[in-house]
């Protein structure tokens, strides 16, 4: 309530940060903020938007904002698609900021002919294990069939945080069968389809209970549970996620929560980052436990090689981890940072990590930080074998459920 107070001064403030490398998360407390406000300087920042009910959840997201400083891969990632003659943009379903350019190879007086669309997206940073997705609805006439070049190039352009903010490109280009027969409906498109329509679909709602519809609003949110319901089988993990959470918001909006709309725009804000838990369909995950015994001080300079064999691991299915720190008696906040990323990957495919055998500055940093709270913790190493047989039983009841 003192100082600079205007929604335009804020933002650009959050603006200028970023161009330093300086990123900003907002969160809003109770009920008495502007969550569009909190958002927009956010966005700016380069950072999230949370909403929770009191102080005491803060912990939470500090535990996840945390993990995330470590995890940046790729910023400013620009994404440019140079379409076809014949392929037009009818909609960007993805929550995205997006320009059209028509573009004309020459003029013959006939531009409908010779125009194409370039399409550029900007998807803001990427953090290691992310999933970006984008769902564009394209309307496509006869004119690609007189052409052999691909319907789509596409040109991804972004700073790699990995080696010294080098920027990279990548460019693709996509091509169809031609011929007559109408293709079949693909599943993974699908699954897009509905976590694209359920994000528009939680901020409309979000508007209606805003306003004060709450009959309209309870309407359509009970159309995106029955629309993932459908078509849970497709991505049990991606969908199933996403079902709980629409199921959550349809307790409160039954009980007649008063912050009912603070908990729709979170989670509207929530979806816009992707699915909470991934479908691994080209991995086959078990559940043996890996153990990792860590040797000597971990540092700014061993997490990278560290994060590098966890992501090996993970790509030979395991998913069930186990960190032994007897012979590690210091860490630093990159370590942490690398801990809690990892802990992030693990959850993200249904699995966990223990931590044990922690002592000297290492059990201090984890008192300091609360991160007893969030990463789970043994004392010895039959102990955490003993946590994780246990989280592989109730999740394979799960499964079975």
């Amino acid at each position: 309530t003192l100082g600079i107070k205007e929604k335009e001064a804020l933002v650009q403030i959050a603006k200028d940060h970023l161009a330093m490398g300086i990123s900003t998360t907002t969160i809003g407390v109770g009920n008495d903020f502007n969550e569009e406000m909190l958002v927009d300087i956010a966005k700016a920042g380069g950072g999230n938007f949370y909403y929770i009910d009191n102080p005491e959840n803060a912990a939470d997201i500090f535990f996840e904002e945390f993990g995330d400083i470590g995890a940046l891969y790729a910023q400013a990632i620009d994404v440019e698609l140079q379409m076809a003659p014949g392929v037009r943009l009818k909609q960007v379903l993805s929550e995205t900021t997006h320009q059209v350019l028509e573009e004309f190879d020459e003029f013959l007086g006939d531009a409908k002919t010779i125009s194409r669309q370039k399409i550029n997206l900007q998807l803001g940073d990427l953090r290691a294990d992310d999933l970006r997705n984008l769902v564009l609805r394209l309307q496509i006439d006869d004119r690609v069939h007189k052409t052999d070049t691909p319907f789509c190039v596409v040109n991804v352009s972004y700073y790699n945080l990995l080696k010294q903010n080098v920027l990279e490109n990548v460019e693709k280009s996509f091509s169809f069968e031609r011929g007559k027969n109408r293709g079949k409906q693909d599943p993974d498109v699908l699954v897009e389809i509905l976590i694209a329509n359920a994000t528009v679909g939680i901020k409309e709602i979000t508007d209606f209970v805003k306003r004060g519809l709450i009959e309209d609003a309870k309407t359509m949110l009970i159309g995106l549970i029955q629309d993932i319901r459908n078509n849970l089988h497709f991505a049990p993990n991606a969908l199933g996620s996403l079902l709980n959470r629409l199921l959550v918001l349809e307790s409160k909006m039954v009980t007649k929560s008063d912050d009912l709309h603070k908990h729709f725009f979170m989670n509207s804000q929530v979806l816009l980052k992707g699915p909470e838990k991934i479908d691994l369909k080209d991995v086959i995950v078990h559940n043996e436990i890996f153990e990792y015994h860590t040797t000597g001080d971990i540092d700014l300079y061993k997490c990278p090689e560290i994060k590098q064999l966890m992501e090996q691991k993970i790509t030979e299915g395991f998913r069930y981890m186990i960190f032994d720190f007897t012979h590690t008696s210091h860490i630093d906040s990159s370590a942490i940072g690398m801990v809690i990323q990892i802990v992030g990957w693990l959850r993200r495919r249904g699995g966990e990590l223990v931590v044990t055998n922690i002592h000297d500055s290492v059990k201090r940093i984890f008192e300091i930080t609360r991160l007893y709270n969030h990463i789970r913790v043994a004392e010895n190493l039959s102990s955490a074998k003993e946590i994780l047989q246990r989280i592989v039983y109730a999740n394979e009841g799960d499964e079975i459920v």
